[in-house]
C-alpha cells in the first residue's frame, strides 16, 4: 500500500501562492498584448506579424496551463480542508 506524505497547511498555502502568482502572470501578459498591440501601430513589417503569431499561439497554451493551475488549486484546497479535518479529529478528538 502506497504511503500519503501531505501537510494540509503547506498545501493550503502553496494552492493559494500558486494561484496569486498566476493572477499576477495573466496581468503581466496582458501588459505585454496591449503593448504589442501599441507598437502595432508604428512598426509593421515581417517580423512584427511574426512576434505577433508567435505570442498569439503562445497566450494559447499560457490559457490552458493556468486553467489547469486553477483546477489543481481548488483541488488542492478543498483536500488540504479535508486532510486538516482529518488530522484534528485523530489527533485531537
Amino acid at each position: 500500500m502506497s504511503k500519503v506524505i501531505n501537510d494540509p497547511v503547506e498545501l493550503h498555502r502553496f494552492s493559494k501562492n500558486l494561484q496569486h502568482k498566476v493572477g499576477e502572470a495573466q496581468e503581466l501578459q496582458q501588459m505585454l498584448e496591449n503593448d504589442l498591440r501599441n507598437i502595432g501601430e508604428a512598426w509593421r513589417d515581417e517580423m512584427y506579424h511574426d512576434l505577433s503569431g508567435y505570442f498569439q499561439a503562445n497566450q494559447k497554451v499560457l490559457q490552458a496551463m493556468y486553467e489547469k493551475v486553477e483546477e489543481f488549486s481548488v483541488h488542492a484546497i478543498g483536500l488540504s480542508g479535508i486532510l486538516e479535518e482529518y488530522l484534528d479529529k485523530k489527533f485531537h478528538g
